[in-house]
């Protein structure tokens, strides 16, 4: 176990937050406090974040922080399924469903001080195929509405929800 927390941030800089600039590394480095380590990796269109997620946990972090959407946090999230490293959410994007039906604090020094005071909690996932989500598994026509909002979107979608029950 190392000395000191080592947190490994993978921060999205074109989730809506971040675009906005509400979230660096040097804000979150301060937000988390003294006498841990941050290790901060900013993720690009390339980038395969569950990779680098199991990369970090590789390299000793006792916390892999997903710094973005819903997206970024299921990448993370799916590389840390099983394992003993924590999961913490910077909740950055757009809707952060994940984030709000966790709980999480959609003020970001408030996310990081929850983090660091290491509640932990386990979340059950699903799994289809190689996918692992946490909140729910979505349709091309739910990302076309989310995008969208269009009444034929809204056809589709609720079309595909009534008969999947």
């Amino acid at each position: 176990m190392p000395s000191r927390p080592i947190f490994a941030v993978l921060l999205n800089p074109k989730s809506s937050r971040a675009v906005r600039g509400e979230a660096d590394g040097d804000r979150i480095a301060a937000w988390l406090g003294d006498g841990v380590e941050v290790r901060l990796t900013m993720l690009d269109d390339e980038a395969d974040i569950a990779a680098l997620a199991r990369q970090a946990v590789d390299a000793g972090a006792t916390t892999v922080m997903a710094g973005g959407g819903d997206g970024t946090v299921s990448a993370v999230a799916a590389a840390l399924v099983d394992g003993d490293v924590a999961l913490g959410i910077l909740p950055l994007g757009t809707s952060n469903s994940i984030a709000e039906a966790l709980g999480v604090p959609s003020d970001l020094a408030s996310a990081c001080a929850v983090i660091r005071a290491g509640h932990r909690r386990a979340v059950d996932t699903a799994r289809i195929g190689d996918h692992s989500m946490l909140l729910m598994a979505t349709m091309a026509p739910d990302v076309d509405f989310s995008r969208n909002g269009s009444a034929a979107s809204t056809s589709v979608l609720v079309a595909i929800t009534s008969t999947a029950n």
